[in-house]
C-alpha cells in the first residue's frame, strides 16, 4: 500500500470550465489516474501531477535536466527503451526550457552535472504503450550513474495512467542513491521518484500545436503542486554543492 497525492486540471481550452480534483490518501501501487477519455485527450490537453508525499520537496536545492527527450515505444506487447531516438530538437528545446524556467522560478539551482544535482529531471515522450509493464521499463539508470538499480514508483503506474502521446516529466531522488550507495557501495539500490506530471493529449498532428500544448501542460503541472518549491538557502550560500 502506497500513499499518493495527485492533482488533476483541464488545460487552457477548458480553464473558463476547469476541473481540479485532489486525492489524498492510501492507494495500491495498481491504482489509476482519474485519466481523460480519447475524446478530451484531442480535444484539450489534460495533466496530471502525482508525488511521493514522504518527500519533502522543500528541502532540495539543486537539479539536473537530461538534455535531450527519448521516445518510449511498445511495440507487439514488448517494452522498449530507446536511447538513441529522441525528439527533434526544434521540438525538445521548448519543453526543456520550460521546465527549467519552472524550477528555477521556484528557488531551485540548475547544477553543471548530474553527479552535482539532488534532483534527477527527466522528460519522455510516449509515442506507444499496450502493456502494464510498460512505466516500470523505461528508466535509463545507467545515465544517472546507476546501473543495475531498481526503481521504486509511489504512485500508480500503467497504462491507466500512461497513455499514447503523453508528454511525462519524471523527477527521482539522487540525493538520497547517493547517501544509499555511500552507506552500502557494494549494494544495488533503489531509486526513488518524488514527483510525476503527464501532460495527455500531445498526440495531436500538429507539430506546432503539440508543442505549444505540452509546453503549456508542463507550466499546468507546476502551477498546480505549489508544494514543489525549494526552501531558500542562507544568503551566503550562493553556490551548488
Amino acid at each position: 500500500m502506497n500513499a499518493v497525492n495527485r492533482e488533476l486540471k483541464l488545460g487552457r481550452a477548458a480553464r473558463g470550465q476547469a476541473l481540479v480534483a485532489t486525492l489524498s490518501g492510501i492507494l495500491p501501487l495498481a491504482g489509476c489516474y482519474f485519466t481523460p477519455t480519447e475524446q478530451e485527450r484531442l480535444e484539450q490537453s489534460v495533466v496530471v501531477t502525482a508525488r511521493d508525499p514522504a518527500a519533502d520537496l522543500a528541502s532540495y536545492q539543486s537539479y539536473f535536466i537530461r538534455p535531450e527527450i527519448r521516445v518510449l515505444d511498445e511495440q507487439d506487447g514488448l517494452p522498449t527503451v530507446s536511447n538513441t531516438e529522441l525528439l527533434p530538437e526544434a521540438a525538445a528545446a521548448p519543453l526543456l526550457n520550460s521546465t527549467e524556467a519552472n524550477l528555477s522560478a521556484r528557488g531551485y539551482v540548475a547544477a553543471s552535472s548530474s553527479e552535482e544535482a539532488e534532483l534527477a529531471v527527466e522528460l519522455v515522450y510516449v509515442r506507444s504503450v499496450d502493456s502494464d509493464f510498460y512505466c516500470a521499463n523505461w528508466g535509463d539508470w545507467a545515465y544517472w550513474g546507476y546501473p543495475g538499480w531498481s526503481y521504486y514508483f509511489p504512485y500508480p503506474c500503467g497504462t491507466s495512467a500512461w497513455y499514447t502521446g503523453m508528454l511525462v516529466t519524471h523527477v527521482v531522488d539522487l540525493a538520497a542513491a547517493r547517501a544509499a550507495r555511500a552507506a552500502q557501495p557494494d549494494t544495488l539500490g533503489m531509486l526513488r521518484g518524488v514527483w510525476l506530471s503527464g501532460v495527455y493529449g500531445a498526440e495531436v498532428e500538429s507539430a506546432s500545436f503539440q508543442i505549444s500544448r505540452a509546453a503549456e501542460g508542463i507550466d499546468e503541472a507546476f502551477a498546480q503542486s505549489p508544494y514543489f518549491v525549494r526552501t531558500p538557502a542562507p544568503a551566503s550560500d550562493t553556490t551548488v554543492q
